[in-house]
């Protein structure tokens, strides 16, 4: 059975108690006595015992239900083992704690533009803080631009969107993001894995004209005096050849 998976906020109590059921032969087991362990550094959490761990007797329906879990002060994923010694324990669950973080942008990489068909400057970076203003690191940052329309790609997965994970100073940094054939501003997102907080990205893709020349039998010309002349003047504009395409 895959992990129940829950999340909470740091220092604070998870929703729902971890709950499992104990069975031997498939014969659900009453009285068998169950232990709760938490990681014990790092991401994890606390019993109202105040240690990562606590043991529970199994009721006659062979159901162990531990007393409320609450968050610590980490933020991360883990995973909170149930073992009984028993044939099987059914019902795994799996605390999942939200940062109640920020994603601020990180350097000057914001707002930034680029010839189309081009690489941008800088990468994408995004600094990821807890709700205590701490950096988070080992955490999973995705990067999005538009789908269609005005956007752009990112060289690792030539889509628009990536995933790089925050380093020991909590920064996520995208792989090199190229900026599409349509000129236009655009937004692209950067959001931290379990947690609602965002960034944003300013970027535009720009056009450089590479030659501008007069058009053919504007120039030379000639006219009297206090007359216009025979042809408007105009001319003929080109754009650069992009150095990056798909």
């Amino acid at each position: 059975m895959s992990p129940f998976v829950q999340n909470t906020t740091l220092n604070q109590p998870f929703a729902s108690p971890l709950s499992v059921t104990v069975t031997t032969n498939g014969t659900p087991v009453s009285g068998a006595v169950v232990s709760f362990t938490a990681p014990g550094a790092g991401a994890g959490g606390t019993f109202p015992n105040g240690t990562d761990s606590t043991t529970i007797t199994t009721s006659t329906n062979g159901v162990a239900t531990s007393p409320a879990f609450t968050a610590n002060g980490t933020a991360g994923t883990y995973i909170v083992i149930a073992s009984a010694g028993i044939n099987a324990i059914d019902g795994p669950f799996q605390p999942v704690k939200h940062l109640g973080a920020s994603a601020d942008h990180d350097g000057g990489r914001n707002p930034q533009s680029t010839t189309i068909g081009t690489e941008f400057a800088n990468a994408l970076a995004v600094t990821v803080k807890d709700a205590s203003g701490k950096p988070v690191s080992g955490l999973p940052v995705t990067f999005t631009a538009p789908a269609s329309g005005v956007s752009g790609y990112f060289i690792d997965t030539d889509t628009n969107t990536t995933t790089a994970t925050t380093n020991g100073s909590g920064v996520a940094t995208s792989a090199t993001f190229v900026a599409d054939a349509t000129v236009g501003t655009y937004s692209v997102t950067a959001q931290p894995t379990g947690d609602a907080s965002t960034a944003t990205f300013s970027l535009s893709n720009t056009i450089k004209p590479a030659t501008i020349t007069p058009a053919a039998g504007t120039t030379p010309q000639s006219a009297t005096a206090g007359t216009p002349f025979a042809t408007a003047l105009a001319v003929t504009v080109l754009d650069a050849v992009p150095r990056r395409s798909r």
